[in-house]
């Protein structure tokens, strides 16, 4: 947030340097229209942090998921990478509270290509502990759902917010505060089993997150240092670890005296995808920069789509 970056080793910034960034990010726009924009993403992007308390959120009715008694066909549990697309948008009352959601996500279009009805529970902002608040929202979880896909862990790292705050900061921005990879990796093996217990029947499959950024010097991102690149690098492939390291340990099960693997849950890590950063050319990218104000950083339609096809693909070969 600009509160938060007006601080710390290089003190309060002039209107000047303001202006500065202002320009480099909004060059067709004056110094106020550039405020009034960057006012209007960091509303947005707050509105897409999880709630704080669970005693906020208001249950909604499953009104789309009556049809289905004993699981929905495919289901879809994760944090704005399903969530959002550079489409037309929709906003959706959920447990979670306001959730938006555009057309043509990468889980719509799994859900198109394999034939299944699909029950969308993916909400920006969320983290691994938010599945414990979905409460009866997991209903649309059963003995007869085909297929679950789940991404979860970037919001956990925080990697969204220092993206933000290393873009806007002059020098190195401070490192936000959050949980390790072991804590985000052991409540993932607690949500995957949840998952399995509830649905019985269906391939679980884990989807990991395209790199935001390669290398450690990048023409599209002036303002991040040598340090911000390697950090932000990191940070994405500790949430990609998380992931695919919780679907490993959840996959495996005691019985007796023998280790059973359950060959319906899958993971799909996404983190050694090269050529497609935001260090990349724009014809070539899966991530948008500041082309949508209020999805900087999540994926282009091409990234979704690339997603997309990945997941079918593993579908095909599992």
């Amino acid at each position: 947030m600009l509160v938060t970056i007006t601080h710390g080793r290089y003190g309060h910034r002039s209107k000047k340097m303001h202006y500065k960034i202002m320009r480099h990010y909004y060059p067709h726009h004056n110094y106020y229209h550039a405020m009034a924009s960057v006012a209007t993403s960091i509303v947005l992007m707050l509105s897409a942090l999880p709630l704080a308390h669970a005693s906020t959120l208001q249950e909604s009715p499953l009104v789309h998921f009556t049809s289905y008694r004993e699981g929905y066909p495919m289901v879809a549990i994760g944090d704005s990478t399903m969530a959002l697309a550079p489409t037309a948008v929709k906003k959706v009352d959920s447990i979670l509270g306001k959730c938006q959601r555009n057309v043509k996500t990468w889980p719509q279009q799994v859900a198109e290509r394999q034939r299944l009805e699909l029950a969308d529970l993916s909400c920006g902002g969320t983290t691994s502990l938010s599945y414990w608040k979905l409460g009866n929202s997991l209903d649309v979880l059963g003995r007869k759902t085909q297929l679950v896909v789940v991404s979860y862990g970037s919001n956990d790292m925080r990697v969204y917010p220092q993206m933000v705050r290393d873009n806007l900061w002059f020098g190195t921005a401070p490192y936000l505060h959050h949980p390790t990879q072991s804590f985000v990796e052991e409540n993932l093996v607690r949500v995957l089993k949840d998952i399995r217990h509830r649905a019985p029947n269906a391939t679980i499959m884990t989807v990991g997150y395209l790199p935001l950024v390669e290398g450690l010097q990048c023409r599209q991102l002036p303002h991040m240092t040598r340090i911000e690149m390697a950090r932000m690098a990191m940070l994405r492939q500790q949430a990609d670890n998380a992931l695919s390291h919780a679907t490993m340990r959840a996959s495996l099960s005691r019985h007796g005296d023998k280790i059973m693997h359950d060959r319906l849950m899958h993971n799909l890590s996404l983190v050694n995808v090269s050529g497609h950063s935001l260090c990349s050319v724009t014809s070539q990218r899966f991530i948008l920069h500041h082309e949508i104000i209020g999805q900087h950083y999540h994926y282009t339609m091409r990234g979704v789509r690339f997603v997309a096809s990945a997941v079918n693909w593993k579908l095909a070969h599992i």
